[in-house]
């Protein structure tokens, strides 16, 4: 972010978990840096837990059972 909008804004590090992990000053330019530590126990659900669910919901695998096989909606050149 440019520096002359950090007054109303200035950056920030968010980690997986959702919480402000650094915030950048807002009096200048500034550099953010962040270690993140995966055996940290504050981050073992966000990266253990909740991440192999969402791993399985983009893959479409909790609604195969669900899914509907209609030649419709693979051909797509058809009108």
């Amino acid at each position: 972010m440019p520096a002359q909008c950090a007054p109303t804004t200035p950056s920030a590090v968010v980690g997986p978990h959702g919480y402000l992990l650094q915030h950048a000053r807002s009096d200048g330019p500034d550099v953010i840096c962040v270690d993140l530590d995966r055996a940290d126990p504050a981050l073992d659900i966000a990266l253990n837990k909740a991440r192999p669910w969402r791993d399985t919901a983009r893959a479409g695998d909790i609604y195969a059972a669900r899914r509907v096989s209609d030649p419709r909606s693979t051909d797509r050149t058809g009108t």
